[in-house]
């Protein structure tokens, strides 16, 4: 699950700009318009990878960080085998647990135990190429006190997953 390919050499050697543009067509940053100052800051910290066809790039119950913005390809997320959603260009994922590390930092709880808590819900698997631009806690963590508009974003993305996902009884029961 590393960075490969031509992707990694144009993003990073300056590709900044280049971010900033994935990030401009990305829903978390335009729904509810995060200035250019913070999705610079976003940007520079952002770390680009790519994933090739049939790779997972997350697994459900593995440590929920880092979060991804997908630059190009598109995903399958599935529970239990079921697919719950197709991803692609403009979307990202990873951003439940991100949001509960940064609550769970907040109040307080050492880094060590809000990322034993904080796992993948659903795994991710690339459908074709995909090139991402990952975010760490890390690096999220003394920025997103910067940006509420897309804290409250990712929240409504978060809710609007959860909301859609089926619980594992469901997934489970046998067809009638």
């Amino acid at each position: 699950r590393t960075a490969q390919g031509p992707l990694a050499s144009r993003w990073q050697e300056g590709g900044l700009e280049q971010r900033i543009l994935a990030l401009k067509t990305c829903i978390a940053f335009t729904a509810r318009a995060v200035d250019d100052t913070c999705i610079r800051l976003f940007a520079e910290r952002l770390r680009p990878r790519v994933f090739q066809a049939g790779t997972f790039i997350t697994k459900r119950g593995e440590t929920g960080d880092p979060m991804y913005f997908i630059a190009s390809g598109s995903c399958s997320c599935t529970l239990f085998g079921k697919e719950l959603e197709r991803l692609q260009k403009g979307q990202c994922f990873g951003e439940v647990s991100i949001i509960n590390l940064c609550k769970m930092r907040s109040a307080g709880i050492p880094d060590s135990e809000a990322r034993s808590r904080c796992t993948r819900g659903a795994d991710i698997q690339a459908l074709e190429r995909c090139e991402m631009l990952e975010l760490r806690f890390e690096d999220a963590w003394p920025l997103i006190r910067l940006a509420p508009n897309l804290w409250f974003t990712l929240e409504g993305i978060a809710k609007r997953r959860s909301l859609k996902a089926p619980s594992p009884q469901v997934l489970h029961r046998a067809p009638p």
